[in-house]
């Protein structure tokens, strides 16, 4: 069980962490457009 909550968490913030730099270097390279 704790196992379990303790992967989920780790998978959590590793996912987090790659959105919030792909958004990061996503958003460096080509800067969004104001509609």
């Amino acid at each position: 069980m704790i196992e379990c909550y303790s992967l989920i968490t780790i998978l959590s913030i590793i996912v987090g962490g790659v959105a919030s730099l792909a958004l990061w270097y996503w958003s460096g390279r080509r800067p969004p457009k104001k509609t």
